[in-house]
């Protein structure tokens, strides 16, 4: 009898242990955009709506550093550093793109945008929102 409780008490107790552990499951994207450049964010969350924007890099769980440098033809090189933090460390992308000299401010923005959606994909796969 003593021995049925003693397995009855360990498995009580490997399923309270199993049920406490956390699993991380992310509803959705939480994501911080750092523009060392100009970038229209307004633009950006208007087209981009299903993440949610956060003002603090700490809470984000995508940090996006976008930087620009100058080309030799008078463009620009733009390149989207994307890291993932919490349930998605380790998950790191990098996407560029070239402004030409001649482009218009909205392309610009468009190409933006594109590049910053292709950049979330792996993320927002790995979210409840893509079961």
């Amino acid at each position: 009898m003593k021995t049925i409780f003693h397995l009855l008490l360990a498995l009580l107790c490997v399923s309270t242990s199993l049920a406490q552990s956390p699993v991380e499951k992310v509803d959705n994207l939480r994501v911080f955009l750092d523009c060392q450049t100009y970038c229209d964010r307004d633009y950006i969350r208007r087209e981009i709506p299903f993440v949610d924007y956060v003002n603090d890099r700490f809470q984000a769980n995508v940090y996006i550093l976008i930087t620009a440098q100058t080309t030799g033809s008078g463009g620009r090189e733009y390149k989207l550093q994307f890291e993932g933090r919490d349930a998605f460390s380790g998950m790191n992308e990098v996407k560029q793109y070239i402004r030409q000299a001649t482009a218009t401010d909205d392309e610009d923005r468009k190409e933006a945008v594109e590049k910053i959606r292709l950049g979330l994909i792996p993320y927002l796969l790995k979210t409840e929102k893509a079961k």
